[in-house]
């Protein structure tokens, strides 16, 4: 009765405790969503530095800097036609 009933104790804790079996499952499918967040941030990383390394002053992409005046100070060429759209207009 004993033996049956310490049996049934750690085979209880076996699949239910802290580090039991369905823990383990839970932990595995957790880091799976980690490594593929992981994986989309490095992605966006990568891109976010090679944008940096393009602005960097040893190696000037003037293609990159034109487009930012343009987006952050609203520079355009004397030449070009400038039609402004309302946010309302589809």
């Amino acid at each position: 009765m004993l033996l049956s009933v310490a049996i049934f104790y750690f085979a209880f804790h076996m699949l239910t405790g802290e580090q039991g079996v369905l823990n383990w499952l839970s932990y595995n499918s957790e880091i799976k969503s980690l490594e593929r967040n992981l994986e989309f941030v490095s992605q966006e990383r990568d891109r976010l530095q090679s944008r940096a390394d393009a602005l960097s002053p040893r190696q000037l992409d003037m293609d990159l800097v034109d487009e930012r005046a343009r987006v952050l100070l609203g520079y355009v060429h004397p030449d070009e036609v400038v039609i402004q759209l309302s946010a309302y207009e589809s």
